[in-house]
């Protein structure tokens, strides 16, 4: 059974709240069930976009943006270099590293290349609002710590309101 995987940014006119773009992101999680990005939606999340060639860089950057304990973390673990053959066991293996983290699995590297991301070269990083609406994007760990402040500032705005 092949699973259909989409990504979309939406226009901000979609939603009136929103400060940028809505972020929507279908996928199967690594445990075969359906995820929504908008059933985050009330809390300020972090996407991330990984693959076998970012995993040590994926760990640093999924940890560090998990110690905020108020902040959901999605990572999307894109099957790029993974025989096809191979592909439940890895899914099986992402799903044990499920914690903090969701992840996602995108075994044709589709929902990657929709995003824009690259993750053979780095770990992409983007942050959304409560709102949905994606407020930054990131390339790999060098650019970590600008992500870190900006998601600090959305946890801070948005709880304020």
């Amino acid at each position: 059974m092949r699973s259909t995987i989409l990504a979309l940014v939406l226009l901000a006119s979609t939603t009136a709240v929103a400060q940028g773009p809505v972020l929507a992101l279908h996928a199967p999680d690594a445990h075969g069930n359906a995820f929504d990005l908008a059933s985050l939606r009330g809390n300020v999340v972090a996407v991330t976009v990984v693959s076998r060639y970012t995993h040590d860089e994926a760990l640093r950057i999924n940890r560090a943006l998990g110690a905020r304990v108020d902040v959901k973390v999605v990572s999307v673990v894109d099957f790029v270099g993974i025989p096809r053959f191979v592909h439940a066991y890895a899914r099986r293996k992402v799903a044990e590293a499920d914690g903090r983290v969701q992840h996602l699995c995108d075994d044709s590297g589709d929902l990657g290349r929709q995003l824009g991301a690259h993750p053979r070269q780095h770990v992409d990083i983007f942050i959304v609002d409560r709102d949905g609406g994606l407020r930054g994007r990131f390339e790999g760990a060098q650019q970590l710590d600008a992500a870190l402040r900006l998601l600090d500032q959305v946890r801070t705005a948005q709880a304020t309101r």
